[in-house]
Protein backbone atom coordinates (compact mmCIF):
# COMPACT_ATOMS: atom_id res chain seq x y z
CA UNK A 1 0.00 0.00 0.00
CA UNK A 2 3.22 2.29 -1.10
CA UNK A 3 1.75 4.69 -3.40
CA UNK A 4 5.18 5.19 -4.78
CA UNK A 5 6.41 1.85 -5.01
CA UNK A 6 3.24 1.28 -6.66
CA UNK A 7 3.86 3.94 -9.38
CA UNK A 8 7.38 2.60 -9.76
CA UNK A 9 5.76 -1.01 -10.64
CA UNK A 10 3.15 0.16 -13.14
CA UNK A 11 5.85 2.21 -14.78
CA UNK A 12 7.78 -0.99 -15.18
CA UNK A 13 4.85 -2.95 -15.77
CA UNK A 14 3.94 -0.74 -19.15
CA UNK A 15 7.47 0.54 -20.36
CA UNK A 16 7.28 -1.13 -23.56
CA UNK A 17 3.33 -0.48 -24.19
CA UNK A 18 2.64 1.69 -26.19
CA UNK A 19 -0.91 2.64 -25.48
CA UNK A 20 -2.84 -0.04 -22.70
CA UNK A 21 -5.95 -1.25 -22.93
CA UNK A 22 -7.50 -0.23 -19.42
CA UNK A 23 -8.97 3.20 -18.16
CA UNK A 24 -7.18 2.85 -14.69
CA UNK A 25 -5.22 0.08 -12.79
CA UNK A 26 -6.09 -0.27 -9.00
CA UNK A 27 -5.29 -1.89 -6.07
CA UNK A 28 -8.29 -1.76 -3.42
CA UNK A 29 -8.94 -4.00 -0.27
CA UNK A 30 -11.96 -5.76 1.36
CA UNK A 31 -12.13 -4.82 5.40
CA UNK A 32 -15.35 -4.92 7.57
CA UNK A 33 -16.76 -1.59 7.09
CA UNK A 34 -16.49 -1.40 10.65
CA UNK A 35 -13.20 -0.97 10.13
CA UNK A 36 -13.07 1.30 7.36
CA UNK A 37 -12.46 4.57 9.63
CA UNK A 38 -9.11 3.07 11.20
CA UNK A 39 -7.99 1.64 7.48
CA UNK A 40 -8.35 5.45 5.85
CA UNK A 41 -6.53 6.73 9.51
CA UNK A 42 -3.18 4.13 8.43
CA UNK A 43 -3.71 5.50 4.91
CA UNK A 44 -3.43 9.56 6.16
CA UNK A 45 -0.65 9.02 7.89
CA UNK A 46 1.52 7.92 4.81
CA UNK A 47 0.23 11.29 3.54
CA UNK A 48 3.31 12.43 1.69
CA UNK A 49 4.19 9.35 0.27
CA UNK A 50 0.73 10.18 -1.34
CA UNK A 51 1.30 13.68 -2.43
CA UNK A 52 4.80 12.70 -3.87
CA UNK A 53 2.88 10.65 -6.42
CA UNK A 54 0.20 13.19 -6.55
CA UNK A 55 -2.86 12.07 -5.06
CA UNK A 56 -5.99 13.89 -3.97
CA UNK A 57 -7.36 13.85 -0.89
CA UNK A 58 -8.66 11.01 0.34
CA UNK A 59 -11.86 10.51 1.09
CA UNK A 60 -14.12 7.37 0.56
CA UNK A 61 -17.34 6.91 -1.16
CA UNK A 62 -20.24 6.84 -2.02
CA UNK A 63 -21.84 6.17 1.03
CA UNK A 64 -22.93 2.36 1.79
CA UNK A 65 -24.67 0.36 4.16
CA UNK A 66 -23.06 -2.68 3.03
CA UNK A 67 -21.87 -4.86 5.61
CA UNK A 68 -18.10 -4.93 3.76
CA UNK A 69 -16.00 -2.04 2.12
CA UNK A 70 -13.56 -2.28 -0.40
CA UNK A 71 -11.75 0.85 -1.12
CA UNK A 72 -9.33 1.84 -3.88
CA UNK A 73 -6.33 3.25 -2.05
CA UNK A 74 -3.96 2.86 -5.13
CA UNK A 75 -4.22 3.78 -8.72
CA UNK A 76 -2.35 4.51 -11.79
CA UNK A 77 -2.43 6.01 -14.03
CA UNK A 78 -2.47 9.62 -12.51
CA UNK A 79 -5.23 10.77 -14.72
CA UNK A 80 -7.19 8.19 -13.02
CA UNK A 81 -7.16 9.25 -9.56
CA UNK A 82 -9.78 11.93 -9.46
CA UNK A 83 -12.06 9.61 -10.22
CA UNK A 84 -11.03 6.34 -8.82
CA UNK A 85 -9.52 7.36 -5.87
CA UNK A 86 -11.42 6.37 -2.42
CA UNK A 87 -14.06 4.63 -4.31
CA UNK A 88 -15.93 1.51 -2.44
CA UNK A 89 -15.94 -0.84 -4.76
CA UNK A 90 -18.41 -2.82 -2.48
CA UNK A 91 -20.82 0.12 -2.96
CA UNK A 92 -22.62 -1.10 -5.80
CA UNK A 93 -23.85 -4.90 -6.18
CA UNK A 94 -22.18 -6.16 -9.37
CA UNK A 95 -18.77 -4.25 -8.15
CA UNK A 96 -19.20 -6.51 -4.87
CA UNK A 97 -20.58 -9.50 -5.84
CA UNK A 98 -17.63 -9.90 -8.71
CA UNK A 99 -15.27 -9.13 -5.98
CA UNK A 100 -16.14 -11.33 -3.73
CA UNK A 101 -16.04 -14.35 -6.58
CA UNK A 102 -12.43 -13.54 -7.20
CA UNK A 103 -11.39 -13.59 -3.36
CA UNK A 104 -13.26 -16.66 -2.90
CA UNK A 105 -12.17 -18.86 -5.87
CA UNK A 106 -9.01 -17.50 -6.02
CA UNK A 107 -9.25 -16.61 -9.55
CA UNK A 108 -9.41 -13.29 -11.81
CA UNK A 109 -12.93 -12.67 -12.23
CA UNK A 110 -14.65 -10.29 -14.89
CA UNK A 111 -17.51 -7.87 -14.32
CA UNK A 112 -20.78 -7.36 -16.56
CA UNK A 113 -20.61 -3.97 -18.47
CA UNK A 114 -20.66 -1.49 -15.66
CA UNK A 115 -19.16 2.42 -16.16
CA UNK A 116 -16.03 1.19 -15.35
CA UNK A 117 -15.24 4.47 -12.36
CA UNK A 118 -17.46 7.11 -11.48
CA UNK A 119 -17.24 10.45 -13.11
CA UNK A 120 -18.29 13.58 -12.00
CA UNK A 121 -18.52 15.62 -15.10
CA UNK A 122 -20.81 13.09 -16.65
CA UNK A 123 -24.05 11.88 -16.31
CA UNK A 124 -24.25 8.22 -15.55
CA UNK A 125 -26.45 7.47 -18.93
CA UNK A 126 -23.65 9.16 -20.75
CA UNK A 127 -20.48 7.83 -19.08
CA UNK A 128 -18.84 5.00 -21.35
CA UNK A 129 -19.07 1.46 -20.20
CA UNK A 130 -16.33 -0.88 -20.32
CA UNK A 131 -15.56 -3.81 -17.92
CA UNK A 132 -13.61 -4.57 -14.62
CA UNK A 133 -11.01 -7.57 -14.67
CA UNK A 134 -10.54 -8.20 -10.75
CA UNK A 135 -7.64 -10.35 -9.86
CA UNK A 136 -7.09 -11.48 -6.30
CA UNK A 137 -4.35 -10.70 -3.81
CA UNK A 138 -3.86 -12.19 -0.01
CA UNK A 139 -0.79 -11.12 2.25
CA UNK A 140 -0.38 -11.05 5.85
CA UNK A 141 -0.49 -8.37 7.69
CA UNK A 142 0.99 -6.82 11.25
CA UNK A 143 0.36 -9.29 14.04
CA UNK A 144 0.11 -12.07 11.04
CA UNK A 145 -3.48 -11.07 10.43
CA UNK A 146 -4.31 -12.03 6.80
CA UNK A 147 -5.74 -9.61 4.16
CA UNK A 148 -7.23 -9.85 1.00
CA UNK A 149 -7.88 -7.73 -2.10
CA UNK A 150 -7.77 -6.97 -5.44
CA UNK A 151 -5.97 -5.63 -7.89
CA UNK A 152 -8.39 -4.26 -10.57
CA UNK A 153 -8.43 -3.09 -14.22
CA UNK A 154 -11.28 -0.62 -15.84
CA UNK A 155 -11.15 -1.84 -19.43
CA UNK A 156 -13.54 -0.26 -22.08
CA UNK A 157 -15.06 -2.82 -24.51
CA UNK A 158 -13.00 -1.54 -27.42
CA UNK A 159 -9.62 -1.50 -25.93
CA UNK A 160 -10.38 -5.34 -24.84
CA UNK A 161 -12.21 -6.86 -27.92
CA UNK A 162 -11.39 -4.45 -30.95
CA UNK A 163 -8.75 -6.33 -32.20
CA UNK A 164 -10.39 -9.73 -31.75
CA UNK A 165 -13.44 -8.82 -33.72
CA UNK A 166 -11.12 -7.40 -36.88
CA UNK A 167 -8.82 -10.35 -36.42
CA UNK A 168 -11.61 -13.10 -36.59
CA UNK A 169 -14.15 -11.01 -39.24
CA UNK A 170 -11.39 -9.50 -41.00
CA UNK A 171 -13.76 -5.80 -40.86
CA UNK A 172 -12.88 -3.07 -39.71
CA UNK A 173 -15.85 -1.32 -37.91
CA UNK A 174 -17.55 2.06 -37.62
CA UNK A 175 -19.38 2.66 -34.41
CA UNK A 176 -19.38 1.23 -31.23
CA UNK A 177 -19.58 -2.64 -29.38
CA UNK A 178 -21.44 -3.60 -26.86
CA UNK A 179 -20.74 -6.68 -24.63
CA UNK A 180 -22.99 -8.63 -22.81
CA UNK A 181 -23.07 -11.69 -20.50
CA UNK A 182 -25.13 -14.62 -22.40
CA UNK A 183 -26.96 -16.85 -19.23
CA UNK A 184 -26.68 -19.62 -21.27
CA UNK A 185 -22.90 -20.35 -21.37
CA UNK A 186 -22.48 -24.53 -22.07
CA UNK A 187 -24.36 -23.94 -25.77
CA UNK A 188 -20.80 -22.10 -27.16
CA UNK A 189 -17.35 -23.04 -28.32
CA UNK A 190 -14.62 -20.49 -27.75
CA UNK A 191 -15.25 -18.59 -30.64
CA UNK A 192 -18.71 -18.33 -32.73
CA UNK A 193 -19.30 -15.66 -35.63
CA UNK A 194 -23.23 -15.03 -35.89
CA UNK A 195 -24.41 -13.24 -39.05
CA UNK A 196 -22.56 -10.04 -40.08
CA UNK A 197 -22.14 -8.24 -36.74
CA UNK A 198 -21.96 -10.70 -33.40
CA UNK A 199 -19.62 -12.81 -31.77
CA UNK A 200 -19.93 -14.93 -28.94
CA UNK A 201 -16.42 -15.92 -27.16
CA UNK A 202 -15.52 -17.45 -23.91
CA UNK A 203 -13.60 -15.87 -21.39
CA UNK A 204 -12.34 -16.39 -18.12
CA UNK A 205 -15.54 -19.18 -17.86
CA UNK A 206 -18.29 -16.97 -18.65
CA UNK A 207 -19.94 -16.09 -22.66
CA UNK A 208 -19.68 -12.86 -23.55
CA UNK A 209 -21.70 -11.65 -26.46
CA UNK A 210 -19.94 -8.77 -28.88
CA UNK A 211 -22.08 -6.96 -31.18
CA UNK A 212 -20.07 -4.79 -33.40
CA UNK A 213 -21.09 -2.13 -36.65
CA UNK A 214 -18.85 -2.71 -39.34
CA UNK A 215 -17.71 0.44 -40.97
CA UNK A 216 -19.19 1.09 -44.17
CA UNK A 217 -17.57 0.68 -47.87
CA UNK A 218 -15.53 3.57 -48.48
CA UNK A 219 -15.64 5.08 -44.81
Amino acid sequence: DDPLAFEAYYATATRYLDTVPWRAAFVAQLLPRAELATRVAGLESRRARYDASGYPALKVFPDSEAAVAAPVFLVESDGGRARVFGFDLASEDIRRRKLLAALETGHPVLTAPVTPSPDADLDPSEAPRGLILFAPVRRTGAGGRSEAGVVGFGIMHEALVGNAVRRVTGQDMDGGIVISAVADAETATSVEVYGESMLRVRFLDQLWEIDFERATAGA
